[in-house]
């Protein structure tokens, strides 16, 4: 049994959800109203800051994002967002680190907020310079990106 807890701001307000997900293996989902959330935080302390754990690291993450689109080069938060994939998702394997989950360019382009060209420049350039290894949606980091 998996215990999944993650609380929005949609958890705590009136307003509709921002996006949906979909199970994609069988589960058990528990819905709770707001009124009922609002009774279980008042009588169980862990719960309350678990679900403040949460919302916490959501507003970190999303004022992080703010930052990189604001600041960045589009050819850097690429390559940030691949080191935050290789460090979810790679497995150690005797030719690099090689990921998990499979991305097409235009993709990982919505992920950073740039255009596709922009991202397959990218990856050319580092599959030139030696640092990946790209078959189709594959990809192998060969050498790391940052030292």
């Amino acid at each position: 049994m998996i215990f999944y807890l993650s609380f929005g701001v949609s958890a705590m307000d009136s307003f509709p959800r921002l996006c949906c997900a979909n199970a994609m293996v069988d589960s058990e989902i528990i819905a709770l109203t707001q009124e009922d959330l609002g009774k279980l935080i008042k009588f169980d302390a862990d719960l309350y800051f678990v679900i403040l754990q949460s919302l916490t690291r959501k507003i970190r993450m999303l004022s992080y994002q703010i930052q990189e689109m604001a600041f960045w080069e589009a050819e850097q938060r690429i390559i940030h967002m691949l080191l935050r994939l290789t460090a979810d998702f790679g497995t150690t394997t005797q030719d690099g680190i090689k990921l998990s989950i499979k991305f097409s360019d235009q993709e990982l382009a919505g992920l950073v907020g740039t255009c596709r060209t922009t991202v397959t420049k990218t990856l050319n350039c580092l599959k030139k310079q030696g640092f990946i290894d790209k078959h189709y949606r594959n990809y192998t980091f060969t050498r790391p990106l940052l030292t």
